[in-house]
């Protein structure tokens, strides 16, 4: 991918040409303290986009070992 950074957006376009006849561009929306992506947009050739935001960011939380060992968790 090219990489470039508009304002608080880094674009990243698809170097591959077989890749960028399924993908113009994959947006990651930064923000926030610190800083995080908040949103990923991926827009595709035809002009269909998908967008997904993140919320409820956590950093760092503190996770118990037995989400891990499939005797907790969800």
């Amino acid at each position: 991918y090219a990489v470039e950074f508009v304002g608080s957006t880094a674009i990243l376009k698809p170097k591959n040409q077989t890749l960028s006849r399924l993908i113009e561009h994959i947006s990651l929306v930064i923000a926030g303290s610190p800083r995080r992506v908040e949103a990923i947009r991926l827009l595709e050739p035809d002009g269909d986009r998908l967008e997904i935001t993140l919320s409820n960011i956590e950093i760092n939380p503190i996770l118990s070992d037995d989400l891990f060992s499939g005797r907790g968790g969800r």
